[in-house]
This record gives structure tokens, sequence and C-alpha cells, in this order.
């Protein structure tokens, strides 16, 4: 964030060896051990119009899905909208933070990136160990954090140049290819009055 209020380009990243004050989606920490994940933050200043920038977090998901498979042979599903999940267990999350100017414009977007490695299923808490992952639980080797971090980093310019130059439907039909969500029951429950459904489609507005 200092950074950013600081005029710190668009593309920049910062990585942590592990977080104290991790966290995701609805607040929920986000855990994690020196050495053990991939910890990104990063800077992003997209020219897209206010109304796409919810896209953001599913052409990032799609650029991690993407990294994870290029490095480890691992075929992560995207659960809407923001978590990679292999053999429905929770491996990877993403959560995006706009920043808006006074005037209600956006200054900045930090995308934050979190890949569970080197964890054995043991090494999460009791409550997380039947729903959480990693790329050493699932694979039984390890893999090279520069190298995901360079296949991410790759995989994160490629996708969000195709968004900004041509929107976001390459990234929503790669998006849905890859999705567990789509043909599931689903709850809508972040209303007074919540909702079931059949998730059928990621509409183009993601």
């Amino acid at each position: 964030a200092g950074l950013a209020r600081r005029g710190a380009p668009t593309g920049t990243v910062v990585l942590a060896d592990h977080q104290t004050a991790g966290r995701g989606k609805y607040d929920r920490p986000w855990v994690s051990r020196p050495g053990e994940s991939l910890l990104a933050s990063v800077l992003l200043r997209p020219s897209r119009p206010l109304a796409d920038l919810a896209q953001v977090t599913l052409v990032i998901a799609v650029a991690a899905a993407e990294a994870i498979a290029r490095t480890t042979g691992l075929a992560p599903q995207i659960k809407w909208p923001n978590d990679l999940m292999v053999e429905g267990r929770k491996l990877s999350g993403i959560l995006c933070e706009m920043v808006m100017t006074p005037e209600g414009d956006l200054d900045h977007i930090i995308a934050g990136i979190g890949i569970n490695i080197a964890q054995a299923r043991t090494d999460f808490p009791p409550e997380l160990q039947a729903i959480a992952t990693s790329i050493s639980a699932e694979t039984g080797r390890k893999v090279d954090r520069f190298d995901l971090f360079t296949a991410l980093i790759d995989r994160l310019d490629h996708r969000l140049s195709e968004w900004e130059r041509f929107g976001f439907e390459p990234a929503r039909h790669a998006w849905s290819v890859r999705s567990c969500t789509l043909g599931r029951p689903v709850i809508l429950a972040a209303t007074h009055a919540p909702r079931q459904g059949i998730a059928e489609a990621l509409g183009p507005d993601g």
C-alpha cells in the first residue's frame, strides 16, 4: 500500500517468505509458515472501465492455475471466484482490493496471491486438514518457489495484457474450462435472503 501511494508502477510485485496477518475472503485468516508458500502482492493500475474491474480476480485465477499446471503437472480447478482447488481441497487463494481516488476513480488494485507449496497435510490446523492442500501434498515432491514464481509472472503478464487489450472473453473461456463451480448447485449467501440454484455459466461481466 505504501509503494502504491508513492506512485509505484503497475506490475510492481512484493514477495513475502511468510505472513503474520495474512487474510482471505471475508477476512478469514490465511495460514502460512516460513518457506512453505508462494506469497505475492501485485500492484495493478489497469486501464479497463470501472465496471470491468471485478473481472481482474478471475483473470488472475486463470493465470495462477496455468502457472501451477505448467510447473507441477497438476490441473487446478477454479472455484468461483477466487480459489484454486485440487481434488476438492484448496491450494491457492486470490484476494484483490481496489483503492479509489476521492473523485471515485480507480487509483490502484492490490492483488494478493497465496499458493501452498511445501506443507504436509498435517501442517495445516486441524480444522483445515480436510479442506486445504499443497503442491507437495498432491505431487509427493518439492517444487522450486522461484520456478513457480517465474511461471506465475509470465502467465500474469500474458493474461492481464490480453484482458486490457481484448476484454474478458479470452479469460472467461479459459476460466470456464477450469471451473469446478459450473454445473453444480450453489448458494448465494451474501444477501439477506440466500438463493439457491445451478451455476450454468460465467457471465460476460464475470
